[in-house]
């Protein structure tokens, strides 16, 4: 059985309907609409290459966007035609989400603004535990699971003690951790925002510098020193995902130069 018809049959188990699933998007993460249902399914994709227990991420992804749900924010909330999960699903973990229509445009750089100090005010209140999580935490995922040489593995740990250092020196809240345009949903009911799962215990500046870096750049609400590091440590955060994603390409080896820097 493929993986396509074990999630059709699985969500057929709650009376979800469907014959033709339509894959949305296969990368990082596999999403899969099962129409006629307003049910999405999200299964890890490449992020297993450096992730180590997905299902965590699943499961906080569902936990932080029910939380933003029930407080008024707008969110892609998990599914109430079945369990949201996490199930195990054709040998990956999978959770299940609401369905919104995407329309043409782009997120209103404002709006995002907005939208984020809303959030930061709702998830000032979120207590659930995410020690272990965040941009440190896969810098030395890839550090460690990546194919690097000694020097390497000194210069690029050298940089993560020094954000390492920076960060503790500023406050810190839960945060949505990749708060960029293409996580800001343009639907037919407004902005919704989506993909907690790189959520973790940081300065807001980190998700001010993310959406000041996106495909449509948010001026951050801050300016100085703090939101600056963050800017360079989502550089190489980013750097680091890009060996993940982009293996042997030219776009890899960039990526690469740009950490031994």
């Amino acid at each position: 059985m493929t993986e396509l018809a074990a999630l059709v049959e699985f969500a057929e188990g709650y009376g979800v309907r469907c014959t033709e699933p339509r894959v949305l998007r296969d990368r990082a993460n596999l999403l899969v609409h099962l129409p006629p249902a307003p049910v999405v399914a999200r299964l890890p994709g490449l992020v297993r290459a450096l992730r180590r227990d997905t299902e965590r991420h699943l499961s906080i992804d569902l936990e932080l966007a029910g939380f933003l749900h029930e407080r008024g924010i707008p969110v892609v909330a998990p599914s109430a035609e079945l369990p949201p999960g996490p199930h195990r699903i054709g040998g990956r973990s999978c959770t299940f989400w609401t369905f919104h229509r995407v329309v043409d445009g782009t997120p209103d750089p404002g709006e995002i603004r907005t939208g984020l100090a809303a959030m930061h005010a709702a998830l000032s209140g979120y207590e659930g535990d995410l020690t272990g999580l965040g941009p440190l935490a896969d810098l030395r995922l890839g550090l460690e699971r990546l194919d690097w040489s000694d020097p390497e593995r000194v210069i690029i740990d050298t940089k993560i003690e020094r954000f390492a250092g920076l960060l503790a020196e500023l406050p810190a809240q839960p945060l949505h951790g990749d708060a960029h345009s293409g996580n800001a949903l343009v639907t037919v009911q407004g902005l919704v925002w989506t993909d907690f799962e790189d959520t973790w215990h940081g300065p807001i500046e980190w998700d001010h510098a993310v959406a000041a870096l996106g495909a449509v750049p948010v001026a951050p609400l801050q300016r100085g020193a703090p939101v600056e590091h963050c800017a360079e440590l989502r550089a190489l955060h980013g750097a680091m995902w890009q060996q993940v994603l982009r293996p042997g390409t030219e776009t890899a080896a960039r990526a690469k130069a740009r950490l031994l820097a």
